[in-house]
């Protein structure tokens, strides 16, 4: 098993020819930065307290906390009051364990254990010679999850994310309902049979790069990749993977807070994060709605 003094705070695995220094030179500015908002949350958010069983009003200045970063020991109270998992889990206590005790379907249960071995091998807390290893903790959760909604069952992606959502939130139940949240909620059609939703969003960022960043959209369709082939990870793994965790993480803050509307946006953000915008600001929004729709419509 890796050395834990050669991984990060979450648990992965620090590559070969890692700049320690540059990150010691950024951290000296950056933990000023954390220690500020932490403050803030601390004199504005937490210590009023809230209620479990009502998720608090995403108004103005929580949505503006939120969209600074949530403060990582606050990270998995938050999503799970403000996406409405705290309070799905209140009114079915049960149902978590009840899931659990069901049996699943052979062919289901083969794609869990197959994928449990394949997620985070770079992560020590998911190495299977670690004692207290998560592998264990991210099959109950699959399991539970395919028996809780068996249109879906379960599909490749979602090991990803529930084994992120357990190194954050460090309790199976929690990692259950959020899992579910997402899944069932906020992005209902990118994990049912067809991705529907995946197909769409894809061909909507097709469509906005054509129109607003053509340098890329024809190098791409020079290279013919199809766009569904290009981000089918970045939508399907919520960037699990792909990018840094903390810049998953801070996205995933906006997500459990504002919905797929923020996901979609920030799918068309990272095309374009290497140049400034063509769009007046506030547009992006009626632009992909009027995009999503059109296409939606075209959809078979």
């Amino acid at each position: 098993m890796t050395s834990q003094s050669n991984c990060d705070e979450y648990g992965f695995c620090r590559p070969d020819g890692f700049n320690r220094q540059q990150q010691e030179d950024f951290m000296k500015s950056y933990i000023r930065v954390l220690a500020t908002r932490r403050k803030k949350w601390d004199k504005g958010i937490i210590k009023k307290g809230t209620d479990p069983s009502t998720p608090p009003q995403l108004g103005r200045k929580l949505k503006g906390y939120i969209r600074k970063g949530v403060p990582g020991p606050y990270r998995a109270q938050i999503w799970m009051e403000v996406s409405g998992a705290g309070a799905a889990r209140s009114s079915e206590p049960d149902l978590y364990s009840n899931m659990l005790a069901m049996n699943t379907n052979m062919v289901t249960e083969d794609q869990i254990r197959t994928d449990i071995s394949r997620t985070f091998p770079n992560n020590i807390h998911f190495d299977s010679t670690n004692p207290v290893s998560l592998q264990t903790s991210l099959y109950k959760v699959l399991k539970a999850f395919a028996n809780s909604n068996p249109t879906i069952g379960y599909c490749q992606g979602l090991n990803y994310i529930t084994g992120l959502l357990l190194l954050i939130t460090k309790d199976e139940e929690s990692s259950f309902w959020l899992l579910k949240t997402l899944v069932d909620k906020i992005l209902p059609e990118y994990y049912s049979v067809n991705m529907p939703g995946l197909i769409t969003d894809s061909r909507v960022l097709a469509e906005l790069a054509r129109k607003n960043i053509p340098q890329i959209s024809n190098h791409i369709d020079a290279l013919q990749v199809p766009w569904a082939l290009l981000s089918s990870k970045w939508f399907i793994c919520l960037f699990v993977d792909v990018l840094p965790v903390e810049t998953v993480l801070r996205i995933w803050d906006c997500l459990f807070a504002e919905g797929s509307k923020f996901y979609s946006a920030y799918h068309w953000q990272s095309c374009t994060w290497t140049r400034r915008s063509c769009w007046p600001p506030g547009t992006w929004a009626h632009s992909w709605r009027r995009s999503r729709d059109s296409c939606r419509a075209s959809r078979p």
